[in-house]
């Protein structure tokens, strides 16, 4: 998902992507560039950098918040390993 490139597969930053199910907003997915090419962010990531799980923000729509830079789950919800 590239935002912009300088080639058809070059990509120089990526988009984020609003996910909508039946008319609800869900969050964003986000990317992520590495080596050229966009990558998504885990969900629990608004935005990240330089991997998936380096978050710079968290998804609040997930139930989330930021403490000392990591994206952990609000009081009384947990992560689904599987």
């Amino acid at each position: 998902m590239c935002a912009t490139c300088t080639t058809f597969t070059i990509c120089t930053s990526c988009k984020k992507k609003k996910k909508i199910q039946n008319l609800i907003f869900l969050g964003i997915d986000a990317y992520f560039l590495e080596a050229n090419t966009c990558k998504p962010c885990l969900i629990k990531c608004a935005t990240c950098e330089s991997s998936e799980g380096n978050c710079l923000s968290c998804n609040t729509h997930v139930t989330r918040f930021t403490v000392a830079d990591l994206c952990d789950c609000d009081f009384g919800y947990y992560d689904h390993l599987n």
